[in-house]
Parts: structure tokens; sequence; C-alpha cells
């Protein structure tokens, strides 16, 4: 799986789209035909990056929705790491309340382990939104933060 992945970024890379697409495609059917939710979110959230790089936001929301769907049963290490791709991809189109609340629920997951990989992440882009959002607007998600997470999940473009 991790192979047909690489491939597809580098057909990305390459500007080979349409082939690209059908190697995230031919992922998918291999993840859903393994019924693995592990692989499932894998390729989602791979698939969901790809089609961020297109421009297409609605299909990376939804992507990006499915993988931490599949995570929430499988994987919350890689919940983490697609809350903060996912806050990423929010906070590219304004939605910085929504994205701040995935970063704080990555930051519960992570903990206070500094030595993991996404705590950095995590730290570096929750600074950045407090020193260019309202700060009402934060508290208010700080006070809550599920609402706004949840907001954030359903929201569909």
């Amino acid at each position: 799986m991790s192979s047909l992945l690489h491939m597809a970024d580098c057909l990305v890379s390459a500007g080979h789209t349409s082939m690209a697409l059908h190697a995230y495609d031919s992922a998918e059917n291999i993840a859903t035909s393994a019924k693995d939710p592990h692989l499932q979110s894998l390729v989602a959230s791979s698939a969901a990056e790809f089609q961020e790089r297109l421009g297409n936001f609605g299909e990376a929301l939804r992507l990006y929705q499915e993988a931490l769907h599949m995570d929430s049963a499988s994987s919350p290490d890689l919940e983490a790491t697609d809350l903060i791709g996912y806050a990423q991809l929010l906070r590219a189109h304004h939605l910085d309340t929504m994205a701040y609340a995935c970063l704080l629920r990555a930051q519960q997951m992570v903990g206070r382990n500094q030595a993991a990989p996404e705590f950095s992440v995590v730290d570096k882009n929750l600074k950045n939104i407090e020193a260019e959002s309202p700060t009402a607007e934060l508290a208010a998600v700080r006070r809550d933060p599920n609402a706004a997470l949840s907001q954030a999940l359903s929201l569909n473009k």
C-alpha cells in the first residue's frame, strides 16, 4: 500500500494528475477490500492532500473527514496526524476557529510528549492562530472545544 501511495505522490510531482488519481482510486479499492480502517485512513488522508493540492477543497474536506472517522476506530496516533492536516486545510480557507478546535484535540491526544513529532507542529500552529485570531472567539473554543470540533467535522462545501 505504501508503495502505491508513494507512486501516486511521484505521479503528482511529475504532473501526471489523472494517473495519480487512478493510483489513489486503486489504493482506496485495496484498502476497502481489506476492510482495514488503518489502511483506509492512510489512503483517505493521502488522497485528501492530493485533492487539496489540486484546489478541490470540498473533496479534500470529505476525505479528511473520512480518514478521521476511520482513525477514531483504529489509530489515535494517526488521528492526531490527520487532525493536524485537516486543521491546515481549514486554516488555508480562513476557518481558524475550527482549525483551532482540531489542533486542541490533537494536542490533547499528543499530550505533553514533547518528543512526539506532532508536538511541535501542533504547538506552533496553535500559537500562530492565537496570535492572529480574536481572543474572544478562541476563548469560546477553549470553553467548549467539542462543539467547535463537531462543527469542523461536519463541515461540507
